[in-house]
Parts: structure tokens; C-alpha cells; sequence
């Protein structure tokens, strides 16, 4: 717990949440864009799901590698591998706090991009699913895990 505690005081030190929000933003507003124009020929809502996992294929990698490339930033560039093992840390709590960060970030985004879908499908006044939606955000925080 205090692993991860330090995580998030040394992410508010760090500047870079503004392009996580932006790779975010854009997703949103591409898959938006786009939804907008194809939902009222077929006025199925899985077809809004489909564009937004599609989009997902290649805005989600690039939020992933930003978010994973700035977590490690200060270990790597600071060279405090070494320093954290001798202080009794060793590199399995290190892997889990970021982890952990990661998968918290992870979750959000995926929440975030399942309530835009649900409003953005009711909208347009097509019914959706609960089944559907937690499908959407159960494998959209998969794929974020696992990338």
C-alpha cells in the first residue's frame, strides 16, 4: 500500500497527464464523429460498440505505451534501480505499485469510454444493452491489461 502510495505523489510531480487526456480526447471525439454518421443508417447499437473496440485498436496503444514509458521515467532516468533494491525494495513491489497504476488508469478510461458510448447510443435514441455495455467495459479493460 505504501509502494502505491508513493506511485501517485510522484505522479503528481510528473506532468504528463495532459497527453493521456489528449490520446483520450481524440479517441472520444474520432469515435463520436464517427458513430454520429453511421448510427442512423442502421440504428444498431452494436455497430457503435464495433467502432469504438475498432478505434480502440489504435488509440489504446498509444495511451498504454505514454502511460508506461512516463511511470518508469524517474527509475530510469534518475538510475534508482540499484538505490530501491539496497533500501529493502525489491523490484516485485516495484512491479506491482506500477501495475497497480497502470490497471487504476486503465479502469478509468475504460469507464470513461463505456459512459460516452451509453450516452452518445441513447442520443441517438437506439436501445442498448447493460449486458452489452459491461461486455464493452470488461474487454476494454482486458485489452488494456494485457497490452
Amino acid at each position: 500500500m505504501l509502494n502505491l502510495q508513493l506511485e501517485f505523489i510522484k505522479l503528481k510531480r510528473r506532468s504528463f497527464l495532459l497527453s493521456l487526456i489528449a490520446i483520450v480526447a481524440v479517441g472520444l471525439i474520432w469515435s463520436g464523429v464517427v458513430i454520429k454518421y453511421e448510427l442512423p443508417k442502421t440504428h444498431e447499437a452494436y455497430n457503435a460498440i464495433y467502432t469504438m473496440t475498432y478505434l480502440n485498436d489504435c488509440i489504446l496503444p498509444l495511451f498504454i505505451a505514454v502511460l508506461a514509458s512516463r511511470l518508469l521515467e524517474l527509475e530510469h532516468l534518475g538510475k534508482t534501480f540499484k538505490l530501491l533494491q539496497t533500501s529493502n525494495e525489491s523490484p516485485w513491489q516495484l512491479f506491482k505499485a506500477k501495475l497497480t497504476v497502470m490497471a487504476i488508469f486503465a479502469f478509468v478510461v475504460s469507464l470513461i469510454q463505456t459512459l460516452f458510448l451509453k450516452f452518445i447510443i441513447q442520443g441517438m435514441q437506439v436501445s442498448v444493452t447493460p449486458v452489452s455495455l459491461s461486455l464493452f467495459l470488461f474487454t476494454t479493460f482486458l485489452v488494456c491489461l494485457f497490452l
